[in-house]
């Protein structure tokens, strides 16, 4: 398969947080209680306008589900996320592939 000839000779930065959430969510406790997950669309906008992207990748979800067992209410927070970074995605005129998390398969509190 050829490559995109405009995606050729691309540099990729990594603006991601440890622990963030594109859902804005966070559980009681996080980081011992120092400080909540810290959400994307704090600072998505600034990071398009100052870096103004081609191509982004976006895997996010398993900081979303905080770890925790399926719950509508998360979901819908995770959805309605995703949407608003398509919108800033295509806002940037940058495309964007969102790239499905792992599962996560730890206990369940």
């Amino acid at each position: 398969m050829k490559a995109d000839k405009k995606f050729e000779a691309c540099e990729i930065v990594n603006f991601a947080v440890p622990s963030e959430t594109v859902a804005g969510l966070s559980e009681y406790g996080h980081a011992g209680g120092r400080f909540p997950r810290p959400c994307l669309h704090e600072c998505l906008d600034r990071v398009l306008q100052m870096y103004r992207p081609q191509l982004i990748l976006a895997c996010y979800g398993m900081n979303d589900g905080l770890m925790q067992a399926f719950d509508k209410a998360r979901f819908q927070a995770y959805q309605e996320g995703n949407i608003r970074l398509k919108k800033a995605a295509d806002a940037a005129k940058a495309e964007i592939v969102f790239i499905t998390p792992p599962l996560f398969r730890g206990g369940f509190r």
